[in-house]
């Protein structure tokens, strides 16, 4: 069972060249310490159904999950949990990874916020499927030992070993992990087996690695902890891989050396013969790579992270091995099939899951084995300079097959022409082999999207693949999206044809679309993605969600709030009939009112349907106590596509043109459907294509649609090469580099939209992504969108005004104005971390002696232009590199009080300069690129040092200007 495995990397195959050359070895695959062939299971969630009427769709979320479908209709309407017939299909998916079951919390079916699935799980009794129980010590999921425990002792599906149920563990200590034991042994006997966990902490993130190994020191503090671990609990494991990444120049991904140097020494301590009867336990991990770039993200890397974090766990020995999560759909930790991941990780879960048992079944059932079980990876979205890269990853069919394909991989423009052919890449078709086909993406300046073409040749005969396949779009300077997309050739619909044309309508700024599809099998869903974002699916059945067609015009409410709070008003539609749809309020004589009503950043609101006809008579009226009174008339939410108005404590009412999908409809089950629809555009140039969905799973990518020619036009941007590990200056079209002139009237409520993109909208004491419409904390939240993460009570204690009011100026240009608290939210890639800008505005301090926060690049942590700050009379800044390191610079050129003094920020990846009030100062060095990506906020970050005065015409430009 146990023989030569291909394992990645430091770990024995693909060492990768730029050029994408890669060599291959093999390593000896050990048995499990204890267990004869290692567990692995995926800790789950368990929240989210596989119904597409639940929210199963939003634009905050930079993925969505592959098998939803109607057909997964529920046995309770009523019940929008996990009801049996998800949880079947979830269970035939593990079958298909090779994974042994879920790990689950019991607490959440005690509290009934999950359905009860150990019963779904008993009742089908699969021999192959598990579920281990999690102890969690407090929060929602603790865990009760007189409730939970009887529940997983009866259960014959929970994991046992020798016949004790083992426990996983999720945020415990040594101290309650061992209350936990102590209580339950005495109340249910020597029944359990209890792994205690710990993650990588601050000595061993922060080791050098010399020579590949920890310091004899840290090695010996790790041992002398795991021993006493394992003399008090039945196993220990390292768990929170996630936060086991390397900060790279442009994201951090999955630090497979520490790994190793980590697990070795763990082996070793596990060998003593003391610990020989103990379970040896690991984590591995897939990504973090949620929407809003919040906490420890961490690349998939292609497949890179699922497998060398999965295979250094099975190296070093590990019994049971945890992959968290199945299904985190927030933070894009997703195991499970996804349409962005596809089948990919499935198809590399089962074939390492089924060599560890000895079995040779690798293919997935259904499959042509006559096309090579290739899968290809890429980002969704590059900025100009990041590495332009493409995983190829060979799973094989089989052990021992010694036949051998070619590929070659073309790189081609939207009309075609051949920008970059590779070497070609030789795979032995019975070994895991990746090459990684690599070039710097700057030498594609010109282009907005990039088309793959693979010749892949097998006995003597070549196969072009290219239609399908993900295209691989460039934006100059900015990115929200890190998401690679994964794509096995196998899995591609085997014959599909798409039509999709663009065309102005008599409104500016909409479009309409025209689709027709047609496929080789019955499709799921039909989706119109504009920059990777669902705006229109086609489907069948019933259930169709509120979107506007040409029937009705639907109208998009949300009421949300920095700080939590309850509120007591009404929303009414006058002038014509109107159908609502809204969060759990009754709606009478189309008006909802609520009192009392609790309000934060999870999303409350829903829908308002409007005849088109009766458009013109329309108006929205508004009343919520003190804090919000206004009249919109429908025609000028139509013209104007968002309207936002805010109140005390950071309360919202949000008011958008809904012109996007925000739920799946029921499944199309046609191969054929046409359609023609409104939409707005995210950016000037925004990227359209159709994405093809099939029950199966497979999937096909028609050729994008640009919705405005590149202009002939273009500008010097200057990026960081990742290649060339310095900056450089490339031409770039000047309708894809953003130059945000913002418009800060009124005229949309606190909304502070530009020309250029959408996402880049921001607002004025709010959550961004009520004005930017993508990237919240989640898929009904904004959490992620506020400078605040959560954090709001605590950082904006006792502020009751977040929103800057706009003040006429004796000159006839407003001016924003700042009290203390007020401050101006915008997202990411505004302030870009990987290229040149110039950022320019005019203040009027009140006072420049008092230390007070401008403008900076942060939320949780730091971002790129950390801070600009008034101190000691001037400017003082800092900007943060992507390895960590601060670099401070201070202006010798006073600002006055009670004035106005403009100043401009310019940055060229290499130093900072500024001009204030005319007067030049700098160069202060501050190498490039930037840390995280963050949003930008103005006037505040928290209680400490908020500005005081007036600010306006700032403008963010990322070109860098001339002193």
């Amino acid at each position: 069972m146990y023989k030569q495995f291909v394992l990645l990397s430091l770990c024995g195959c693909a060492v990768v060249s730029m050029c994408g050359c890669a060599t291959v070895s093999g390593l000896e695959f050990p048995k499990p310490h204890r267990l004869e062939r290692p567990i692995i299971f995926s800790q789950a969630q368990m929240k989210y159904t596989l119904r597409n009427r639940s929210n199963a769709y939003y634009s905050n979320w930079v993925d969505w999950p592959l098998f939803v479908s109607s057909d997964f209709a529920p046995i309770d309407p009523d019940d929008r949990r996990i009801q049996a017939p998800d949880f079947a299909k979830m269970q035939e998916l593990v079958g298909l990874y090779g994974l042994d079951g879920y790990g689950y919390w019991q607490a959440a079916i005690r509290n009934k916020t999950r359905s009860d699935f150990v019963g779904f799980a008993d009742a089908s009794a699969r021999p192959d499927f598990c579920l281990v129980p999690i102890i969690t010590p407090g929060g929602s999921f603790k865990y009760d030992v007189d409730q939970d425990t009887p529940v997983i002792l009866e259960s014959p599906t929970t994991l046992a070993i020798d016949g004790k149920k083992l426990f996983w563990i999720y945020g415990v200590t040594d101290v309650s992990l061992g209350a936990y034991r102590d209580e339950m042994r005495t109340k249910f006997g020597d029944r359990f087996l209890f792994m205690m966990g710990r993650p990588f902490n601050e000595a061993i993130r922060n080791d050098p690695l010399e020579g590949g190994a920890l310091a004899p020191a840290l090695q010996e503090e790790i041992k002398q902890q795991l021993r006493a671990d394992l003399r008090q609990f039945d196993g220990f494991a390292w768990v929170g891989m996630s936060t086991n990444g390397t900060l790279s120049d442009n994201e951090r991904v999955f630090n497979l050396a520490r790994a190793q140097a980590v697990l070795a020494v763990t082996a070793e301590v596990f060998r003593e013969p003391e610990f020989k009867d103990k379970i040896f336990g690991a984590s591995a991990v897939a990504e973090h790579s949620n929407a809003g770039r919040l906490g420890h993200t961490l690349s998939s890397d292609g497949t890179r992270t699922l497998r060398h974090s999965l295979m250094a766990a099975l190296q070093a020995g590990a019994d049971v091995i945890n992959i968290p999560e199945w299904d985190e759909q927030n933070e894009n930790t997703s195991l499970r099939p996804t349409v962005f991941n596809g089948l990919a990780y499935m198809r590399v879960m089962r074939y390492i899951t089924h060599w560890t048992r000895g079995e040779k079944d690798f293919a997935l059932p259904g499959d042509n084995l006559d096309i090579p079980g290739l899968v290809v990876s890429v980002r969704k979205i590059l900025c100009l300079g990041e590495l332009f890269a493409v995983e190829l990853l060979n799973v094989p069919d089989q052990p021992g097959d010694k036949s051998r394909y070619e590929v070659v991989l073309r790189l081609r423009s939207l009309d075609g022409r051949l920008l970059h052919e590779f070497p070609a890449c030789v795979f032995k078709a019975g070994e895991l082999q990746e090459h990684r086909p690599t070039i710097g993406s700057e030498v594609l300046a010109g282009e907005r999207v990039v088309l793959l073409e693979l010749a892949v040749t097998k006995n003597g005969q070549t196969t072009v693949w290219s239609d399908g396949l993900p295209a691989v779009q460039l934006q100059a300077t900015w990115n929200n999206d890190y998401k690679w997309v994964k794509q096995c050739l196998r899995d591609l619909i085997p014959a599909a044809e798409a039509s999709l044309t663009l065309a102005p309508t008599a409104e500016p700024g909409i479009l309409r679309a025209t689709g027709a599809v047609k496929a080789s099998e019955t499709l799921k869903q039909v989706e119109l993605l504009d920059n990777w974002d669902a705006v229109y699916t086609a489907g069948g059945g019933d259930f169709q969600p509120p979107r506007e067609n040409d029937e009705n015009v639907v109208v998009r409410l949300s009421i949300n709030s920095l700080l939590p709070q309850k509120v007591t008003g009404r929303i009414a539609v006058k002038g014509a009939p109107s159908h609502w749809k809204v969060d759990r309020r009754v709606v009478k004589d189309g008006a909802w009112s609520v009192k009392n009503f609790p309000v934060s950043h999870w999303f409350r609101g829903g829908m308002i349907s409007i005849p088109r006809s009766a458009a013109g008579s329309a108006s929205i009226r508004i009343a919520f106590d003190d804090q919000v009174e206004a009249v919109l008339p429908l025609t000028e939410l139509l013209t104007k596509q968002t309207v936002i108005y805010g109140g005390k404590g950071g309360f919202t009412v949000a008011l958008t043109r809904h012109l996007r999908q925000l739920q799946q409809p029921d499944d199309l089950n046609a191969d054929t459907t046409q359609f023609s629809v409104n939409f707005a555009p995210d950016q000037l140039c925004s990227v359209m294509q159709l994405q093809l969905v099939a029950p199966s799973g497979r999937i096909w990518r028609s050729r994008p649609v640009l919705t405005a020619p590149l202009a002939a036009e273009t500008v010097p941007v200057t990026v960081y090469s990742s290649m060339q590990k310095r900056p450089v200056t490339v031409a770039v079209p000047s309708n894809l580099v953003p130059q945000l002139d913002f418009d800060w009237s009124d005229a949309r409520g606190i909304v502070v939209p530009n020309a250029f993109a959408r996402p880049l909208w921001g607002i004025r004491g709010g959550f961004y992504n009520l004005a930017s419409l993508r990237l919240g904390g989640g898929g009904s939240c904004s959490n992620g969108a506020s400078p605040g993460l959560g954090n709001a009570q605590k950082i904006w204690a006792g502020i009751t005004d977040f929103v800057p009011a706009l003040e006429p100026q004796a000159d006839g240009v407003p001016a924003l104005r700042f009290r203390g608290g007020e401050h101006v939210a915008f997202p990411i890639g505004v302030i870009p971390r990987r290229s040149g800008f110039t950022l320019s505005f005019d203040i009027k301090p009140d006072d420049v002696t008092r230390p007070q926060f401008l403008l900076g690049c942060r939320r949780e942590y730091v971002g790129t232009l950390s801070s600009l700050e008034i101190a000691d009379g001037t400017l003082r800044g800092s900007y943060s590199d992507y390895m960590v390191k601060s670099w401070d610079f201070t202006a010798d050129v006073p600002l006055r009080a009670g004035v106005w003094n403009t100043v401009t920020v310019i940055y060229d990846l290499l130093a900072v300069r500024m001009v204030i009030n005319g007067q030049a100062v700098g160069p202060f060095p501050a190498p490039g690129p930037g840390l995280y990506d963050m949003p930008t906020t103005i006037g505040t970050w928290s209680t400490e040092n908020p500005y005081r005065g007036l600010l306006r015409n700032l403008t963010i430009s990322h070109t860098v200007a001339t002193p």
